[in-house]
């Protein structure tokens, strides 16, 4: 593998691992600190809701070692409130406060919603909105962008990222392709890394469990073939960062964990099981 890769969860601030995940009796405050002790980078998801303030940031950063990888999502507001209008200071505050992460800043990612018909929002609208928007951002920062319209993966999204060195993201949730689907579509690959969210299906799982304390879904299948995903990227140089919800399978450290055993172990390629 010659790209860097960097795995995790999305987010690490939850009860229900204190026990599987955490020691018992483990105070939230620690939890970051353990978390950075097993993976080399996390999933922000908070970020969406709010810009966190600087002191929040330097708290991150001060649990967290050197080359830990923090990947937190552009602010909802900018988004989908404002869909990328009239926001650029909004926009641009909140990546110099991410920012105080620094050498620890990993790829900020624009998570878009999924568009109705009826919404009026197709992939000319959508770009005309997106591609002088992300212009507009601050420089020095890797920037993803998630659409959940598999319409909008056309050469023309694609070839508008590439220019502006700007990643795709590839999701797992259901309205979106599976692995070897994303892999089908030339040029997926759209900048220096690639971005892989496993989200899986939210509504579905809740039905299961509305607690992520162990796994309910067995996804070992669906994260092997994501790991050839994350393989071939490796290969071809890309660095790769992949998290995995809770929604995915129940339980996201042991999503995090199957991944890279697929990915390190080789099981990718070779179908073995490592669980």
């Amino acid at each position: 593998m010659s790209g860097r890769w960097i795995y995790g969860t999305a987010g690490w601030s939850y009860k229900d691992w204190v026990g599987p995940f955490y020691p018992e009796g483990t105070p939230s405050e620690r939890w970051l600190e353990l978390y950075a002790q097993r993976y080399p980078g996390v999933e922000i998801d908070s970020t969406y809701y709010r810009t966190p303030s600087p002191s929040m940031v330097k708290g991150w950063d001060s649990a967290t070692p050197a080359g830990f990888v923090f990947s937190p999502k552009m602010v909802g507001a900018v988004t989908h409130e404002a869909f990328l209008q009239n926001c650029d200071d909004e926009a641009k505050r909140h990546v110099e406060v991410l920012q105080g992460l620094g050498a620890k800043l990993g790829p900020v990612i624009l998570q878009f919603p999924y568009y109705r018909k009826d919404e009026g929002v197709n992939l000319e609208v959508f770009l005309e909105r997106l591609l002088p928007f992300v212009e507009r951002l601050p420089r020095g920062v890797r920037y993803g962008v998630e659409v959940r319209n598999k319409p909008f993966l056309k050469p023309a999204l694609l070839d508008g990222l590439r220019a502006r060195e700007i990643a795709l993201v590839l999701v797992d949730h259901v309205w979106m392709p599976a692995p070897p689907a994303y892999l089908a579509i030339p040029g997926i690959f759209t900048a220096d890394f690639v971005p892989i969210r496993l989200i899986g299906d939210r509504h579905g799982i809740e039905k299961i469990t509305k607690t992520w304390e162990k796994v309910v879904v067995d996804q070992r299948a669906r994260v092997r073939a994501w790991a050839q995903v994350a393989e071939r990227a490796l290969r071809e140089g890309y660095d790769v960062n992949a998290f995995a919800n809770n929604h995915y399978a129940g339980h996201g450290p042991v999503t995090a964990n199957q991944m890279n055993e697929f990915v390190s172990g080789g099981a990718a390629a070779d179908g073995a099981a490592h669980d």
